[in-house]
């Protein structure tokens, strides 16, 4: 596999300067193109990365290399192919997290952004690991070992968020709903809303009404975000919001509901008009561009005050 000068300065985060000086000194074996421009092998890039000690994120993943990053060059495009989604469900259960992380930091390297990976590269690991469950293939056992593996990758992730200032960013409250055990997708909102700039306070699984309502009151948050992991029906849901309305007095806080359970109910802000305020996505990407955007939104007076 042949690299560009520039894709081989990403995957060595360095300037691409610097590969240049190093293929032109030899200690980084290239050849030319017609057009007079470099192409290095992976192989020698590896080869070059362990021996000079430089740091790449590639040598973790030994002989899946190639298949890795050629699979990163492919997501950049919103494709993921079987095979990789085979490759991370089998790190997965030799729990090689780090690997999966690797490759994450890879893509975050090439300018994927994280509501990609996380819709596509995570959520569809985790759609195939469903339905290989509900056909017998996967056992109980395996998929809790890979959903822990995830949820490993996920935290190591939420600490390589900048966390925004909390005197100059709204509030955002999050938790799944009241009989929801699964987290996977609240961490993966957590991750995406601190990185977008929000406060974010994560209340955890199987969250009461009342508590979304406390802290809602206590932090004086913006956004209310509660993931369904379980289908719900619109007159479950329903009740849920009215509770959280009546509780709270209606504060002008606005309520998001994400994750497979909230699927069936994409429809609903069309069909309850005394649901205003509250909105369904069922993708990272989705969400993420309307957090982005409401939180602009709200920025926009301190901006102008200060």
């Amino acid at each position: 596999m042949k690299l560009s000068s520039r894709q081989a300065a990403v995957l060595l985060h360095t300037h691409e300067s610097s590969v240049k000086r190093w293929c032109n000194a030899g200690a980084l074996p290239c050849s030319f193109t017609n057009g007079g421009h470099r192409r290095i092998q992976l192989d020698d890039l590896l080869l070059f990365a362990d021996s000079q000690e430089v740091d790449c994120e590639l040598l973790r993943l030994g002989g899946d290399a190639e298949m890795a990053l050629k699979s990163v060059f492919r997501l950049r495009r919103g494709v993921l192919s079987n095979d990789v989604v085979t490759l991370l469900k089998d790190w997965l259960l030799e729990s090689q997290s780090r690997k999966v992380l690797a490759l994450i930091i890879v893509a975050r390297s090439f300018g994927i952004s994280l509501s990609v990976i996380f819709d596509k590269m995570i959520g569809d690991l985790m759609r195939h690991i469903g339905e290989s469950w509900a056909a017998g293939s996967f056992g109980i056992g395996e998929e809790h070992r890979v959903s822990e593996c995830i949820l490993d990758v996920l935290y190591h992730l939420q600490s390589e968020v900048e966390p925004s200032d909390d005197r100059m960013r709204p509030t955002a409250i999050l938790g799944t709903g009241p009989d929801d055990d699964h987290v996977t997708g609240a961490l993966m909102v957590r991750t995406l809303l601190t990185e977008i700039g929000w406060n974010v306070v994560f209340l955890g699984r199987k969250v009461p009404v009342e508590d979304f309502v406390l802290f809602q009151q206590k932090y004086k948050a913006s956004l209310v975000c509660i993931s369904l992991a379980a289908d719900r029906s619109l007159a479950d849901v329903s009740s849920f919001i009215t509770s959280v309305r009546s509780l709270s007095g209606n504060d002008g806080f606005q309520i998001a509901f994400g994750g497979s359970g909230a699927r069936s109910l994409l429809r609903a802000p069309t069909t309850a008009p005394d649901h205003s305020g509250v909105f369904f996505f069922e993708s990272a990407t989705e969400f993420g561009s309307w957090a982005d955007t409401t939180l602009n939104h709200l920025l926009t007076p301190y901006h102008e005050v200060n």
